[in-house]
């Protein structure tokens, strides 16, 4: 988790979920807590294998030039043992409620700022979906401090409102 923390943007991310998702599987780390990390068992992975990794929650897909009865041959070899479905039966989804809410921390060492906005939106099966991602495309990422950082580009539509703001 050091190691994770050590990287700004994702410390800002963990705590922008923790923050707008407060008492809701998205609040938490996709790392789990620090104690469950640090006291974690290879007995503990192999039940969570043994009890997540189901055939009705897989997908083999192959693309390109293969031959079709081979990829049947060999996911029959590899995976036919696998248990059909979880024993625990599928798991209840845990709605993502969302919390307007504020955290800052200030580390005065960083020659920069990192900081994140979220507010709600349509959910991905909302018909609005589609408008929604079209304006995010059509503005991009930005990021004004760091000229030739590819990750962060902004489209041309921005550059042209963000500096021409006549």
């Amino acid at each position: 988790m050091d190691e994770v923390y050590s990287m700004t943007e994702e410390l800002v991310l963990d705590k922008l979920h923790e923050m707008a998702f407060r008492g809701t599987g998205l609040a938490q780390t996709i790392l789990g807590p620090v104690e469950n990390i640090k006291n974690i068992q290879r007995d503990d992975l192999l039940e969570y294998i043994k009890t997540h990794y189901t055939a009705d929650r897989m997908v083999v897909a192959a693309t390109g030039a293969v031959d079709h009865d081979q990829i049947v041959k060999l996911v029959e070899k590899h995976f036919s043992q696998l248990p059909s479905s979880n024993p625990l039966g599928r798991p209840t989804p845990d709605p993502a409620k969302f919390t307007g809410s504020d955290y800052q921390e200030r580390q005065d060492s960083l020659d920069k700022a990192c900081f994140a906005y979220a507010f709600p939106t349509c959910s991905f099966n909302s018909p609005d979906v589609y408008p929604l991602m079209f304006c995010h495309a059509l503005i991009g990422n930005y990021e004004r401090g760091t000229p030739g950082n590819l990750d962060f580009q902004p489209t041309r539509f921005l550059k042209e409102v963000v500096h021409n703001k006549s």
